[in-house]
């Protein structure tokens, strides 16, 4: 008895001690102001100069990756669900980084030509 009245004042005694989670000057903001921001934030993007691909529907990405550490070099495949949103799709625009190199494109178990 006496140890469980010790252990009770020693958690009280942490408890008062702890500082609060917030300072004395939080305001927290309301839901709707955050889904307003995002909202905003996701608008910019749209409205920015990126060129996706508007006659595709992406399903999914799969990506097999490869780390090698010495030297330091990324390698992968990179597999496309995708749906066309037009009949006679014969292009795709894929956006990628000026710093990584393709070495093909496999559509249907066949090799395509590409233009970088």
């Amino acid at each position: 008895m006496l140890l469980k009245n010790l252990l009770i004042i020693f958690f009280l005694s942490l408890l008062s001690s702890v500082s609060p989670a917030q300072p004395d000057n939080f305001s927290p903001i309301p839901v709707y102001e955050m889904e307003k921001q995002d909202h905003i934030r996701s608008r910019e993007f749209i409205n920015s100069d990126y060129r996706g691909d508007t006659n595709i529907n992406v399903i999914y990405y799969r990506l097999e990756l490869g780390i090698t550490y010495q030297p330091d070099y990324l390698t992968g495949k990179v597999t496309v669900g995708l749906s066309p949103k037009t009949s006679g799709l014969n292009e795709i625009f894929f956006d990628l980084s000026n710093n990584l190199s393709v070495d093909s494109i496999i559509f249907d178990n066949e090799k395509l030509s590409s233009v970088m």
